[in-house]
């Protein structure tokens, strides 16, 4: 059994001079059977605080969240793992998020994404972008 490479997938780039970039890497999270991430989840949360703290070392109280999609699979999202993560960080986090930019989605994850949008505020989908054709601000690792 293959173990989840944490780094790979959530880390933190500090270049923005206003505020602080979480970039999750969706191609290193392998779906795993009745699991619960709990040590994934740890890894998360622990970014999004050092990101928030980055943040505020500049002076701004958000962070921005980018999410790399490119060649994930349908069955490779959790729905349920995505729930309970989108409810967590909503309570940790509250007014955290300035933009959180999904690129290169596949059609089946905006659907995927409509459907957890029932619990995410609206405040917070109204900060969500998809972006097909995004700048080469970051790469891809």
């Amino acid at each position: 059994m293959s173990t989840l490479n944490y780094e790979k997938i959530a880390f933190i780039d500090n270049s923005n001079l206003q505020r602080c970039t979480i970039i999750f890497n969706a191609k290193y999270f392998k779906k795993k059977k009745n699991s619960k991430y709990d040590d994934l989840l740890a890894h998360i949360l622990k970014t999004l605080s050092n990101g928030l703290l980055l943040s505020q070392q500049k002076n701004s109280q958000t962070f921005d969240v980018l999410v790399y999609l490119d060649g994930i699979k349908a069955t490779e999202l959790d729905f349920g793992f995505a729930k309970n993560f989108i409810i967590i960080i909503q309570q940790l986090f509250p007014n955290r998020l300035n933009k959180c930019y999904f690129h290169h989605a596949p059609g089946f994850f905006r659907l995927f994404f409509e459907n957890l949008s029932i619990f995410i505020d609206k405040q917070t989908q109204n900060k969500v972008q998809f972006v097909t054709k995004p700048k080469k601000l970051y790469p891809s690792t």
